[in-house]
C-alpha cells in the first residue's frame, strides 16, 4: 500500500532537548531496558479496540465469493462459501460482517442454520457440537449496500459516465462487503471470486481467469480462481469499461502475462508500465522467483490516490516506476509472506520502500539509490514512536508514512550495510522460502531469527533498537592525537545524546581516515554511549570522517573533522540554559590551563574547572544554580593563550 499524498506529508518540528549530565550504562543494561519494553509491546498485540484477530478457534481453509455488482443502486447480492476447520470443540463460531449489510440465511453443510448479526459480527450457531479438526462448509446469503470504512473498502463510483466499482480492504474493511476471519494471520489456502456484472462492463480479480459467463440477461459472470493461499485482505474486486494492455515476462524457462486494465487516460503512462517486466526480473534476481508465477501480475486502475498490492493484480490510482516497484515487491513482502498482525505492518511496507530504492540501484546505479534513502531518512527523522506500531485502532496510525514506510526502510537498509550483501540477500530468500513462512505470515522475530541463522551474527540489538525502540542516534565525533617517538596514536572519541528507548544506540561504526596521498577506513562496534577507539597512524591524518558512506540513520553535531589545533574552545551546550550545560575544550598537548566564568562587565563569577589535563576532547559542565539570569563569558586560559565564548542563563 502506498498514498502518494503522504510522500508530501506536512514535515514535523523536529526539537532538541537540552545535554544534560548523564551517567554511565552498559551495553547490556541498555539492551535490558529495549528488551523489556519489547515485551511490554507484545503483550498488546489483539488487545485494541477493534475486530480483529477474529474468530482464533478457526482456521479458514477455502472462501468462495459469488458477488453481483448493481451500480444502479449502489449495492450488491452475494452468497460467500466458507470451508473451515474448528481448533477446539464448538457449538459455534463467528466471522467479521459488517452491521451495514442485512443476512437473509446461513447454511451449515447445506442444511439451514440460525444465526445473530450484531456489532460487526455475525454468529454462526452450529446444528450440533463438532470436535477439534472437524470441518464444515459454512454458505451465507446477504445483500446491501456496503460500508466504506478505512481507506475505502469498498466504492460504488463512476468514469466517462459508466459505473466504476472497486475495493481497498486494507486494514480492516474486508468485512465491510463479505464475511470472512479479517485477520492477516488468517490466509485461506485458495478461493474463488465470482463477479457479476452488466455487460458492457469488466470484472477483475485475484489469480487467474476460469472462465468468463454469458447470463443472457444484461449480464456476465467472471469467475476468478486464486491457486495460492491468500490473507482477506488482499481479494479484491473492480469493475469498469477497461482498455487493456498485455505484456509478458520470460524468466528462466518461466512465461507469465502481465494483464493490465487500464482507463483511457492512462494510456500516456505505457512507458512506465512496460518497465513492469525489469522489475519483475530485478527482484525474482534479488528476492526469488515471483511468488505467484503459475498465475499473473498485473495492474488494474481504482480510484484511490496510491496503489494496494492486491495478490496477483495491484491496484493504482496513477503509475510512476516508484509506485508500480513498491507495489510489484509487496508480492514478496506482504502477499507471499504477510505480516502476522498489524503491529508489524514495517514488514510489509518498510520492504516495499526499500525494493523501490533497490530497484533504482539495479536499474540506475548507486546515486539513484543513495539519494532514494537519503529522502526516506529525511521523513524518518519525523518518525515518532516505535517501528512496531502499540496502536493499531487507527488506520492513520498503521499507515503512517514516516514510521512504517520511511523509517522501516531505513532499517532494512541498515541490516542490509550491517550484514553485507551476500548475507542479506540470503537472508531474505530463507526468510521468503521458510516452510514454516512461506505463503504464511510472519512476525519481526521470525526475521531476526532468519537472520542470525543466515549470519551466525547475534543482532539482538538492532532488532531491539530500531523496531522496539524509539528515535535515532545523535552522536557527537571529535579526534586528537598523540606524537611518539616513531608514531602517531590518533584517538577516535564518539559519544551519543541519551535517548528514551534505548538510552542509546549499539551499532557497527565506520571511519575514514584522509592522510596526504591515501586514505582507509577503520570499523569498530559501538556499544557505550560515550566511547573511545584508538590506532597507530604512520603519519597524522588530514581529516578524519564519522560514517563515510552514511550507513547509520543518524544525526551529527560534530562534522568538523579537521585535525585539532593546539588550543580550541566551543560553543556550549544548551544555550541558552537553566540548569546544566556543557562546555567542551580540545588541547593537542598537555597543560595547565584554568576555565573560569565572568559577568558581561568583565567580573570574575566562578571558576569553572583548573588544573593539568592531558590531549585530547575534555568536557565539563557548568551548574546555573545561585546564578542570575544573563550573558556571561566563560574564558579559557593557558601559557598566556585566552579563548573565550558568551553565554546565557535563563530562568
Amino acid at each position: 500500500l502506498e498514498n502518494k499524498n503522504s510522500l508530501f506529508m506536512t514535515k514535523l518540528q523536529f526539537i532538541l532537548f537540552f545535554f544534560s549530565l548523564t551517567f554511565s550504562l552498559s551495553a547490556q543494561d541498555n539492551l535490558r531496558i529495549v528488551e523489556y519494553e519489547k515485551k511490554q509491546l507484545s503483550k498488546q498485540i489483539g488487545t485494541q479496540k477493534n475486530d480483529y484477530p477474529g474468530d482464533s478457534t478457526i482456521d479458514v481453509k477455502y472462501y468462495k465469493i459469488n458477488i453481483a455488482l448493481l451500480p444502479s443502486s449502489t449495492s450488491i447480492k452475494s452468497d460467500v462459501t466458507v470451508k473451515l476447520l474448528f481448533k477446539i470443540p464448538a457449538n459455534n463460531f463467528f466471522l467479521d460482517l459488517s452491521d451495514a449489510l442485512m443476512v437473509d440465511s446461513v447454511f451449515i453443510n447445506d442444511a439451514k442454520t440460525s444465526f445473530a448479526h450484531g456489532k460487526n459480527i455475525l454468529r454462526i450457531n452450529l446444528p450440533h457440537a463438532y470436535s477439534a479438526d472437524d470441518s464444515v462448509t459454512a454458505q451465507i446469503y446477504y445483500n446491501g449496500s456496503p460500508a466504506s470504512t478505512g481507506m475505502g473498502s469498498f466504492t460504488f463510483s463512476s468514469y466517462n459516465g459508466e459505473p466504476f466499482v472497486y475495493t481497498l480492504s486494507e486494514p480492516y474493511g474486508a468485512k465491510d462487503w463479505w464475511p470472512c476471519k479479517d485477520t492477516p494471520a488468517a490466509k485461506a489456502d485458495s478461493a474463488d471470486i465470482w463477479i457479476t456484472v452488466p455487460q458492457n462492463l469488466t470484472a477483475v480479480s485475484n489469480g487467474t481467469l476460469a472462465v468468463r459467463t454469458n447470463n443472457l440477461n444484461g449480464t456476465v459472470t467472471y469467475k476468478w480462481h486464486e491457486s495460492y493461499p491468500i490473507a482477506t485482505y488482499l481479494i479484491a474486486v473492480t469493475a469498469t469499461q477497461f482498455t487493456t494492455h498485455d505484456l509478458t515476462f520470460n524468466y528462466k524457462g518461466y512465461s507469465m502475462p502481465v494483464n493490465n486494465f487500464l482507463l483511457d487516460e492512462d494510456l500516456q503512462f505505457i512507458p512506465s508500465i512496460d518497465k513492469t517486466t525489469d522489475m519483475l526480473r530485478i527482484f525474482s534476481d534479488c528476492y526469488g522467483l515471483y511468488p505467484f508465477i503459475k498465475e499473473k501480475y498485473g495492474h488494474v486502475r481504482f480510484g484511490w490516490g496510491g496503489g494496494m498490492e492486491h495478490q496477483t493484480i495491484t491496484s493504482v490510482g496513477y503509475f510512476s516506476e516508484e509506485l508500480i516497484a513498491h507495489e510489484l515487491s509487496h508480492q514478496w513482502f506482504g502477499d507471499k509472506v504477510t505480516c502476522k498482525n498489524w503491529n508489524n505492518i514495517w514488514l510489509n511496507e518498510g520492504f516495499a520502500t526499500f525494493s523501490a530504492a533497490l530497484y533504482y540501484q539495479q536499474m540506475y546505479g548507486n546515486r539513484q539509490y543513495d539519494s532514494y534513502i537519503n529522502a526516506q531518512m529525511n521523513y524518518a527523522l519525523n518518525a515518532k514512536g516505535s517501528l512496531f506500531v502499540k496502536d493499531i485502532s487507527s488506520v492513520d496510525n498503521i499507515f503512517n508514512y514516516n514510521r512504517t514506510y520511511a523509517k522501516g526502510a531505513v532499517v532494512v537498509y541498515m541490516l542490509r550495510n550491517i550484514l553485507g550483501d551476500t548475507l542479506f540477500f540470503k537472508t531474505l530468500n530463507t526468510y521468503l522460502n521458510s516452510p514454516d513462512l512461506a505463503y504464511g505470515s510472519a512476525s519481526t522475530e521470525d526475521l531476526e531469527r532468519i537472520a542470525e541463522q543466515v549470519s551466525g551474527k547475534d543482532l539482538q540489538y538492532f532488532f531491539s533498537e530500531w523496531v522496539y525502540g524509539e528515535n535515532y542516534p545523535m552522536y557527537d565525533f571529535t579526534w586528537d592525537y598523540e606524537k611518539k617517538s616513531d608514531s602517531t596514536i590518533v584517538n577516535l572519541r564518539l559519544s551519543q545524546l541519551e535517548n528514551t528507548s534505548p538510552l542509546f544506540f549499539t551499532m557497527p561504526v565506520q571511519f575514514k581516515v584522509y592522510y596526504k596521498d591515501k586514505e582507509r577506513t577503520l570499523s569498530f562496534f559501538n556499544d557505550k554511549k560515550e566511547q573511545v577507539f584508538s590506532f597507530l597512524a604512520d603519519e597524522i591524518p588530514q581529516a578524519i570522517e564519522f560514517d563515510p558512506e552514511n550507513f547509520i540513520f543518524k544525526k551529527l553535531f560534530n562534522t568538523d573533522n579537521k585535525p585539532p589545533q593546539s588550543f580550541e574552545l566551543m560553543q556550549n551546550y544548551p544555550n541558552p540554559f537553566n540548569g546544566l550545560t556543557t562546555i567542551t575544550f580540545k588541547i593537542a598537548s598537555e597543560r595547565k590551563i584554568k576555565l573560569k566564568l565572568f559577568d558581561i562587565l568583565g567580573n570574575e563569577v566562578k571558576t569553572i574547572t583548573e588544573g593539568v589535563f592531558p590531549s585530547g576532547l575534555h568536557k565539563v559542565y557548568l551548574s546555573g544554580e545561585g546564578i542570575a539570569s544573563g550573558v556571561y563569558i566563560y574564558r579559557l586560559t593557558s601559557d598566556g593563550i585566552e579563548l573565550s565564548k558568551k553565554l546565557v542563563i535563563l530562568k
